[in-house]
């Protein structure tokens, strides 16, 4: 699903819990963010072979592929090995935290912030735009 009359970059939501894409795709409109969308972590890599994106956001706990494995899957992509990732995850431990931290632009926990992660999302599509 891509949100039409969008200007502000394209970014990629992987998220398997259907309230929580919807939230995330809500700020991002909200913002003039364009958004595609999966429902979990395979169908996001499928998305990331196909098309460029500014920015990818994506959950750790998924069925099919977990978010690690995820971005390791974006890091090592011809088309978005470069973007932008974001991690919002409801459950982070240390040992995943050390193991994403240097792949990741940044981590959100869940409940997010509707205000600080729309602001945070602006500020890195504004550092990636040329």
């Amino acid at each position: 699903m891509r949100s039409q009359g969008l200007t502000t970059g394209s970014v990629l939501v992987i998220e398997d819990d259907e309230s929580q894409r919807l939230l995330i795709t809500q700020i991002l409109e909200a913002a003039r963010i364009g958004v595609v969308s999966a429902s979990d972590g395979a169908a996001g890599i499928q998305k990331c072979e196909n098309q460029q994106f500014d920015l990818v956001i994506t959950d750790i706990q998924m069925p099919r592929m977990r978010g690690n494995e995820v971005i390791s899957a974006i890091r090592s992509s011809k088309m978005n090995k470069s973007t932008p990732i974001v991690v919002v995850s409801g459950t982070l431990d240390k040992d995943l935290i050390t193991q994403i931290s240097n792949q990741v632009s940044k981590i959100f926990v869940k409940p997010i912030s509707p205000k600080e992660f729309s602001e945070s999302i602006h500020s890195l599509l504004a550092q990636k735009a040329p």
